[in-house]
């Protein structure tokens, strides 16, 4: 049996209005930094969390100056939580061998897709392969 408790919040007009103002700086950091993120991507970076947070954090005060009305932590947990969000879409299992022709094999990383992953995957696949229309049966349960 897992034991635990609850806190109810009871805020304050000026709490309340402080904690939708740090949801709302969260949100948009959160935003901003997949937008970076898909932008490094497609510069042919390497994205991180730590390349994301540091960026942020060169231009926040120039750009965004309304985000220190809140808690650091709101818009620094938000890329942080998205880096792990990237870092989970794929999940190593396990280095395998593979054939590469001529009797030859290679080490190659064995991933587990999501299945959100999978389906995006389907998404742009050709619709008459069996695999591929094997996906999409299973898109919606």
């Amino acid at each position: 049996m897992i034991l635990g408790h609850v806190i109810a919040l009871d805020p304050t007009v000026e709490q309340d209005v402080y904690f939708r103002r740090a949801c709302g700086v969260a949100r948009f950091a959160y935003n901003w930094g997949l937008a970076e993120w898909q932008r490094l991507h497609e510069a042919g970076e390497k994205p991180t969390a730590a390349k994301i947070k540091r960026k942020w954090n060169a231009v926040r005060k120039i750009e965004f100056p309304w985000s220190y009305e809140v808690t650091k932590c709101a818009s620094g947990q938000a890329i942080i939580d998205l880096g792990a969000a990237f870092s989970n879409f794929f999940r190593d299992l396990k280095r395998k061998m593979v054939p590469i022709g001529s009797g030859a094999e290679r080490e190659t990383d064995d991933l587990m897709l999501t299945r959100y992953a999978c389906y995006l995957i389907a998404q742009s696949a050709d619709p008459r392969k069996r695999s591929v229309a094997f996906a999409y049966s299973k898109k919606g349960g």
